[in-house]
């Protein structure tokens, strides 16, 4: 990419609204659709860079077009710390190394200086991410990190997206809670459904696109953790019924419907789709720890069976 040959501001624009796109239609995006890039007046060009979290297309001279964390495989470290359950109005990121001067971290300063929208992919799964539109909002050298915030809300910091007001401090507070929250479900999802291996823990239907994670109680925990044993994997149907309490799952993991189903006549959805299903044991992830709670299943057995 030569800087006499694009428009970078132009370029910029074009990489945002195709993450948009590819959000508005898939939500979460995995890697590989990231990595497939964009295509830029005829040429393919790249959106980010896996091993480093920083990037800016080669000739890039006004900042950095991405920044990138990730959830580890199982085993390794998280280099940053996972922040969902923060109360500041921004997020925290992380130097690349140590030196403020080093090339990356000058990138992205340039997109503090030059109040320059910023694709934050943000790991909510290994291998999964989810885009947020931000602005580097400011810096802090003692910490070594930068602070970033989604675009709508940086507006509260007079930095507005084009045909937005600025938001008051509250608004900014609500709004990021609602990002952090909707950061939190997209892990949570992604820690059931790699437990349950994408699959519903009833009848086993295994196409990711129709699976749920189901949450056994409501989520009560703070936004930071994603527990797999308030959850299950389930499909469209099965969740459905289980939130609208046609369907029970018992404290010792047993499928129950409700009486009144038992005893209607309908279709054969009604016949094999659920009813099919009474008395079937739930199927387990396999390690014991993503096991659904006994006490949890307890609660939420107590509603349907009232």
């Amino acid at each position: 990419m030569s800087r006499t040959s694009i428009d970078e501001a132009e370029f910029r624009a074009a990489a945002i609204a195709h993450v948009r796109k590819l959000e508005a239609r898939f939500g979460a995006l995995r890697w590989e659709l990231i990595d497939e890039g964009f295509e830029y007046r005829g040429r393919r060009y790249h959106l980010a860079n896996r091993p480093r979290g920083i990037f800016a297309p080669s000739g890039f001279a006004t900042g950095a077009l991405s920044i990138k964390t990730s959830v580890p495989r199982a085993g390794r470290a998280r280099r940053y710390d996972d922040e969902i359950a923060s109360e500041e109005p921004f997020f925290s990121y992380a130097y690349q190394g140590t030196d403020p001067l080093a090339h990356d971290n000058v990138a992205l300063r340039n997109c503090l200086l030059g109040a320059l929208p910023v694709i934050y992919f943000y790991g909510v799964a290994e291998g999964v991410y989810r885009p947020i539109v931000c602005r580097v909002i400011g810096e802090d050298q003692g910490a070594r990190v930068f602070h970033v915030a989604p675009a709508s809300i940086a507006a509260a910091g007079g930095v507005a997206e084009p045909g937005e007001a600025a938001r008051s401090p509250i608004e900014r507070r609500y709004a990021i809670a609602e990002v952090r929250r909707r950061l939190h479900q997209d892990k949570f999802r992604g820690a059931v459904l790699g437990a349950y291996r994408a699959r519903c823990a009833i009848c086993r239907l295994g196409h990711e696109e129709l699976i749920d994670a189901a949450h056994i109680v409501p989520d009560a925990e703070r936004l930071g953790e994603a527990r797999v044993p308030n959850g299950l994997a389930m499909c469209k149907l099965h969740h459905a019924a289980f939130d609208g309490r046609l369907l029970g799952i018992t404290p010792d993991r047993v499928v129950r419907l409700r009486r009144d189903l038992l005893e209607e006549v309908d279709g054969p959805m009604l016949e094999h789709g659920l009813r099919g299903f009474d008395g079937a044991r739930l199927n387990v992830p396999t390690s014991k720890a993503d096991w659904p709670d006994p006490a949890l299943l307890e609660e939420r057995w107590r509603l349907f069976a009232a």
